[in-house]
């Protein structure tokens, strides 16, 4: 899963900018560095709970994935989130 390679979208790359430039649109080496290492961190957090490999991902994996990346979900906004995109809650 996640196997094949994609490129960074423009649209990620302005939506990130600002927030590794610390509001600038302006980046060092070092922080451009960082904001392409970014996605990829992320994506391992969230791939990282997908334990079945089904090709899609159960309410108790998206809560493990919102954890691990640092933003726990109440209950009630998961089982909303889950609802609202179709997930087995």
């Amino acid at each position: 899963m996640y196997s094949v390679p994609r490129p960074l979208l423009e649209f990620t790359v302005v939506k990130l900018t600002p927030k590794f430039g610390c509001g600038s649109v302006v980046l060092n080496v070092e922080r451009f560095c960082m904001m392409i290492e970014w996605p990829k961190k992320q994506m391992k957090k969230f791939v990282a709970p997908h334990v079945d490999c089904s090709g899609t991902i159960s309410v108790q994996e998206l809560n493990t994935a919102f954890a691990k990346s640092g933003m726990p979900l109440p209950n009630g906004e998961l089982m909303a989130t889950a609802g609202r995109y179709g997930l087995d809650g």
